[in-house]
């Protein structure tokens, strides 16, 4: 059943054969609206761990939690001396 489905599906015979610009703007919007809330929950992930004392600054504090975000695993994630 599943693989009669999808081979309609994929010939352009069923229902999802043109995408509407409703499911496009839907789409987009959905995008649009999480990607100010990944930045919110940086900051507060920054803010905790200047709060726990696990980071000396805020900008350390703010580069290490968008690297855990969006690198997690990278191992010398460090920033630049200011000069």
């Amino acid at each position: 059943m599943i693989g009669r489905l999808t081979r309609v599906h994929l010939a352009g015979n069923g229902p999802i054969r043109n995408i509407s610009a409703g499911s496009v703007l839907v789409m987009g919007g959905t995008a649009l609206f999480a990607a100010p809330l990944h930045g919110f929950e940086s900051v507060l992930w920054a803010a905790s761990y200047r709060l726990v004392g696990a980071a000396s600054d805020n900008r350390g504090a703010m580069l290490y939690s968008l690297s855990a975000m969006t690198t997690y695993g990278h191992e010398n994630v460090r920033r630049r001396a200011d000069s």
